[in-house]
């Protein structure tokens, strides 16, 4: 049986669970246009039902468990033990009282990223490792093929990036994408919010005057940050075309001027908070708040003075052409160029509540606990289902997975209907953060298309992995790098122990946190694997690295059945990111 799958079916996969239908054309996804010749695959789901049942039977799954398969924390809980959920929310340890006793294996973080590199071809990785105190106990690169900009490329789907080449190094400029989401929320958090010049719940109205008295001035910052401000998705990889970037990329026009034109009721998919879609261009207005809160005239002044003077990111900027973006014309939400050893500079900063290394505030403890909390109000949507508008985002740097659903691809066949699938990895979104589950405790973070990801784990750890592989001119590489993130972090936390105790208890015993918390999906488990490596496109056998003589192979392993699927998915979220 051979199955054509296009992009309606990365939209669809969510839809279905979810029990909603959202047409492509209407949805704003971006990169899969249906005069694109990349935007239609074929995938061969012949053998899927005989081996997932191989793979489901060796896991020990059934119908009991390929829902959700939420614990009681009290089944378990014995006199005197932490529930589940206090033991794993690390990010309320201190306001809890409980005592943690962290022991950070490094050696084997170290091992771990020297395999992912391995894997992925020699791809160049530089990888930051925070320990609990947000020191930094590791930073180094190993690798050295990444995809190199192009001059007068654009984008991805406008040339860009290059085939991949050695020249990988940690001072390397590279594309943040939306790793820069985090940055945007704040500078905006660090300029507008904590200096009490506006706030999170302010209507945009009172900048943006001419909205005032309709529904597109009802949006507020913290609806742009958590992505439920309702605005139509552009499309970044049309600039010609689409109406808001062929305004940006005009000189002739001013960046409040192409914000005005999209800033009209007309331009709402959804009442402002009542639906989470993944939305770029909504943060270019917070650049434009912040300007006229703090009367500054210049988002490149604005951008240095509350954050990377502070930091000294100076290799940190929005001045990045190969995505359109500069200081003054910035691309907010996916606009940022930076280096392996800058960026790492900002996840520290989170994960020491706001402050430098040396001790100074950059952002208020609160901005930061903003940041990290559920930022969607009652809007549909809000948790694992963020992807509802682009497909979905389901193999991202972790084992643990929210819950997994069946029928994710009942679409595609009817006899599909009894595979469990991850909806997402994503179990929440903040402000420009999102929410991870990591082995034995959260992670808050994001990642970016071309690559990058930072992680902070409260009072556990924090890191930063950047590398540049774009999938349009490395495909394969490209689309494994993200799940194979969940073999370092695997091997990492595997290693590290992690252990708890209630100041309030009655018994000074430490006590262990069960993998995924004892709450949430394992999906190495349910699928009965050890490494992600067979579920990516590299990790197929019989893949060959690109450029080595004889054709390096990466693995001879039987690919995971269900690994086609999952790379088709993967792209297609990667394209918005």
């Amino acid at each position: 049986m051979k199955i054509s799958v296009n992009a309606v079916v990365a939209v669809t996969f969510v839809q279905l669970a979810s029990g909603q239908r959202v047409e492509y054309g209407t949805t704003g996804m971006r990169g899969a246009r249906a005069d694109n010749p990349d935007a239609k695959k074929d995938v061969d789901l012949a053998p899927i039902l005989k081996r997932m049942s191989n793979f489901h039977a060796a896991a020990g799954a059934n119908d009991s468990n390929s829902n959700d398969r939420m614990v009681d924390p009290g089944e378990t809980s014995s006199a005197g033990s932490i529930s589940a959920p206090y033991k794993y929310e690390s990010s309320k340890w201190k306001s809890r009282l409980i005592k943690a006793d962290v022991s950070l294996d490094v050696d084997a973080f170290h091992e771990a990223v020297v395999n992912w590199s391995k894997n992925l071809c020699d791809l160049g990785i530089t990888a930051t490792l925070f320990d609990q105190n947000s020191e930094m106990v590791y930073q180094k690169t190993h690798g050295t093929k990444y995809t190199p900009f192009v001059e007068g490329g654009y984008s991805m789907g406008g040339g860009g990036f290059g085939p991949m080449e050695d020249g990988w190094t940690g001072d390397t400029v590279y594309t943040a994408y939306s790793n820069s989401k985090a940055i945007a929320s704040a500078t905006f958090l660090a300029s507008v919010v904590d200096t009490g010049l506006g706030y999170l719940d302010e209507p945009i109205s009172t900048t943006f005057t001419a909205t005032a008295g309709t529904e597109v001035g009802k949006i507020t910052p913290r609806q742009i940050m958590s992505h439920t401000s309702g605005l139509y998705t552009f499309n970044r990889e049309d600039p010609v075309n689409d109406p808001y970037y062929s305004c940006k990329y005009d000189p002739s026009k001013s960046f409040r001027e192409c914000l005005d034109a999209i800033l009209v009721d007309e331009a709402l998919v959804n009442p402002p908070g009542t639906s989470r879609a993944y939305n770029n261009e909504a943060f270019d207005i917070l650049a434009e708040i912040a300007l006229k809160k703090t009367g500054m005239n210049s988002y490149k002044k604005l951008f240095k003075k509350y954050l990377t003077k502070k930091l000294n990111m100076d290799s940190t900027t929005y001045d990045c052409p190969t995505v359109g973006s500069t200081s003054e014309k910035p691309n907010a939400a996916w606009g940022i160029c930076s280096t392996g050893n800058d960026f790492p500079k900002f996840v520290q900063m989170l994960a020491n509540g706001g402050k430098s290394p040396s001790g100074k505030q950059v952002l208020a403890e609160t901005s930061v606990q903003q940041m990290f909390t559920h930022g969607g109000g009652i809007a549909e949507n809000a948790g694992d289902l963020l992807w509802k508008s682009i497909g979905f985002l389901p193999f991202f740097g972790t084992r643990c997975y929210p819950r997994l659903v069946k029928g994710v691809f009942k679409d595609l066949d009817p006899s599909l209907a009894d595979i469990a699938q991850p909806v997402t990895s994503v179990s929440g979104y903040g402000l420009g953060t999102m929410f991870f589950l990591g082995n034995y405790g959260e992670y808050f973070g994001h990642g970016g298309s071309t690559g990058g990801l930072w992680l902070v784990a409260p009072g556990r750890f924090a890191a930063y992995f950047t590398w540049m592989a774009a999938g349009t001119v490395a495909p394969e590489i490209g689309g494994s790098t993200y799940q194979l993130l969940a073999d370092i972090m695997n091997a990492f936390e595997n290693a590290s122990t992690f252990t708890v105790d209630n100041e309030f208890g009655s018994e000074d015993v430490p006590q262990t946190i069960e993998m995924c918390g004892g709450m949430y999906e394992d999906l190495f488990s349910f699928y009965s694997i050890d490494s992600m490596l067979p579920t990516t496109p590299v990790g197929m056998e019989g893949y060959q690295c690109p450029g080595t003589e004889g054709g390096k192979k990466v693995s001879t392993k039987e690919a995971h059945p269900l690994a086609a699927v999952m790379k088709f998915a993967q792209d297609q979220a990667l394209q918005v990111l």
